[in-house]
């Protein structure tokens, strides 16, 4: 991929991650207007009227996420003011691939909740295996979402435990004789979330661990 072709072309479809009064991330939908190497624009008419509330204040700093050949790209970028057909918005820094470092996945049986951005619900909180590292997590549903799609995600340990929250993007999607597995990748995590999870797979590797020892030793 050239440097190039990270910028969006007029037209693709984007994603705008916007952090909300609760700390989770809003997660807006729209398209791209006129594109240069340190601007964009959203017109007014590719949102919803409460969706473009969200950009209307200056020097708000966002990301702009959008697939470009294959891969999911992301752009740090601030409002300035609105115009009246449409939203400008310049670039904090240049758009690059998701440079998440890969970190150790562990299966683990987990409380999750999924909802398609801005929908009603599409899995209901239930207790259910899942592969799970830093930078996304994949499982097996009966009715999955299509690829390419935006899920808000709630995670936790524990019936009762306080779930971590994210923003993905449904990046792979195959058919199984149980259902479909679908493999998210992570858009937003915050640095506590992140931190609970990486607790959560290095327990889990540990444990094992220690089990595997264990049955070593009585041999």
């Amino acid at each position: 991929m050239t440097t190039g072709s990270f910028w969006p072309n007029e037209g693709d479809e984007l994603t705008v991650l916007v952090d909300g009064r609760d700390g989770r991330a809003v997660t807006l939908r729209g398209r791209a207007g006129r594109v240069d190497a340190q601007s964009l624009l959203i017109p007014r008419a590719s949102l919803s009227a409460a969706q473009a509330d969200w950009l209307t204040r200056a020097d708000q700093v966002v990301t702009v996420a959008y697939q470009k050949a294959g891969k999911l790209i992301f752009w740090r970028m601030r409002t300035e003011e609105p115009l009246p057909n449409s939203l400008y918005l310049t670039s904090v820094r240049q758009p690059a691939p998701d440079e998440r470092r890969a970190f150790v996945r562990a299966h683990l049986r987990l409380w999750v909740k999924l909802t398609l951005a801005d929908e009603d619900g599409l899995f209901e909180r239930q207790c259910t295996e899942i592969d799970i590292s830093a930078s996304g997590f994949g499982l097996v549903m009966r009715a999955a979402p299509e690829l390419g799609a935006l899920l808000d995600a709630e995670i936790a340990s524990t019936e009762h435990a306080r779930p971590l929250r994210a923003a993905g993007v449904v990046v792979r999607r195959e058919q199984r004789s149980n259902g479909c597995r679908i493999a998210v990748r992570f858009v937003t995590l915050n640095s506590s979330d992140e931190e609970a999870l990486l607790q959560w797979v290095y327990h889990s590797k540990r444990d094992a661990l220690a089990e595997r020892l264990g049955r070593s030793k009585a041999l």
